[in-house]
């Protein structure tokens, strides 16, 4: 009954790779959640998009770039995210996603949080029935649960009609599988229920007849006629429990080969593959973007001056593994130069950063190196080693804590400046109460759940920071 999905599946397989790159996506950091602008940044050299929830709860993007002119490492720009984990894309030379992970929850996300998996062309199904035609599948996971949603040109996915009945499957396979091996497939499958014969559930396929179907655990199922959308969603336990599969998947690198198939299947004129999409490798990997507990540092300044340019060398640490979105390097009065890391294996132990040949006199004074991040940016300067021996000084620096908060925030000014004024804005820029107890602490139990800035006037300007304000239990 099934040879020819089975067919269509080993076809699929074939026409993938089968040995893997280097194992790019092992690696993710970004410069802290704690700002309204986050960098994403993986040690992928063609991660092409990244994927993530903003602050509508809903799924955005940002293409990639160089990571600091490094081409073995990508990163992009998040504009307001509002959820831990990312996902990412690529294309070339195959399709790899690592989609969003989702943390569990009662129900099934809707599949508009999913990550998409593939785009495949309307109207090339081999069969009339336009809800076998296969327009897009979209994934997600979570720590017990594995969530794959395929959208059809129709807003129906009907199972049967007389004597033909349909089915709908996404399917996994071993990405080194020789498929001149037959290696086993596992799919969720959706179909109608014929006790003793077929029915929903997750299975494990082993070749072209009925009994080479082992069903290996349940399934559940949705529909979302207006958008034309099928979710599916099994135990990921399930997978790991049979040993055909959990012999070759890789915990520490989770990747697998994925497709999307559907069929028609007629007890008069027999069985028909109607779509399937290209295939694409599946990362299974939770991505975290970590948050900001701690500042960032400079030490180790080296320079050398020589024929009217300077070369700078500093270390950069950061006990969060964040990663800066930008250091740049002033002379004096002189425009800012970028400073680019020398190498990079990641944020985990310090990285060097340098800058060669910034114009400036032999008697020039201070250095100004100026760190973006997930924070608000910080300034460090040093001066002339020729006249002043002193260590990389920061300039005063303003902070709050803890963040996120409940009742009680403090604050923190490294300097001696007036402070003129203090206000609170929430994202829409409307003022907050703003209430201090006896001992100079803000009193933040009146504020709402969510995102705040904090904004310090001195006669110096303006000194802006942001915080989150949490429930109480």
């Amino acid at each position: 009954m099934y040879k020819h999905i089975l067919i269509s599946i080993f076809c699929l397989i074939a026409l993938l790779p089968l040995w893997l790159r280097a194992q790019d996506l092992s690696n993710t950091y970004s410069s802290g959640m704690n700002g309204t602008s986050v960098l994403a940044l993986t040690n992928s050299n063609r991660a092409e998009s990244i994927y993530y929830l903003n602050s509508a709860n809903q799924i955005a993007s940002a293409e990639t770039t160089p990571y600091l002119g490094l081409p073995s490492w990508k990163s992009g720009i998040l504009n307001n995210p509002a959820h831990a984990y990312v996902g990412y894309r690529s294309t070339v030379p195959d399709t790899r996603v690592n989609p969003i992970y989702l943390p569990n929850s009662t129900s099934t996300p809707n599949h508009s949080r999913f990550t998409l998996l593939e785009n495949d062309p309307q109207g090339d199904s081999a069969v009339p029935e336009t809800f076998l035609d296969i327009l897009q599948t979209k994934i997600t996971f979570s720590e017990t649960k594995l969530y794959y949603s395929i959208k059809n040109n129709s807003n129906e996915f009907p199972v049967v009609s007389g004597l033909t009945f349909y089915s709908y499957m996404g399917f996994f396979v071993d990405p080194n599988a020789d498929p001149a091996s037959n290696p086993p497939v596992f799919g969720l499958m959706y179909t109608l229920t014929a006790s003793g014969v077929i029915a929903p559930g997750l299975y494990k396929i082993t070749g072209t007849a009925t009994s080479d179907l082992e069903l290996i655990g349940e399934i559940t199922h949705s529909i979302d006629a207006a958008n034309g959308t099928l979710t599916l969603s099994c135990n990921l336990s399930d997978l790991l429990a049979n040993p055909d599969f959990s012999s070759w998947y890789n915990p520490q690198y989770p990747l697998l080969l994925t497709s999307a198939i559907t069929s028609k299947i007629s007890l008069v004129s027999g069985n028909t593959t109607a779509d399937s999409t290209p295939g694409a490798k599946l990362l299974l990997k939770p991505q975290l973007l970590s948050g900001n507990s701690s500042q960032p540092t400079l030490s180790n300044p080296v320079c050398s001056w020589a024929n009217g340019s300077l070369n700078l060398m500093v270390i950069y640490s950061d006990s969060d593994a964040n990663a800066p979105v930008s250091l740049t390097a002033a002379v004096d009065s002189g425009s800012p130069v970028p400073l680019l890391p020398l190498s990079l294996n990641g944020f985990e132990q310090p990285v060097s950063f340098a800058a060669q040949g910034i114009n400036c006199p032999q008697d020039w004074s201070t250095v100004t190196i100026r760190i973006s991040y997930g924070g608000e940016p910080l300034l460090f300067t040093f001066n002339n080693p020729v006249s002043n021996q002193d260590l990389i000084q920061p300039v005063p620096v303003f902070s709050v804590y803890p963040n996120p908060v409940r009742d009680r925030l403090f604050l923190r000014l490294d300097s001696k400046e007036p402070v003129w004024e203090l206000r609170i804005f929430n994202l829409r820029g409307q003022i907050q109460p703003l209430l201090l107890d006896s001992e100079g602490r803000i009193d933040t139990s009146g504020l709402a759940p969510g995102p705040y800035f904090i904004r310090l006037k001195t006669v110096n300007g303006f000194l802006t920071r942001s915080f989150v304000k949490q429930n109480r239990d």
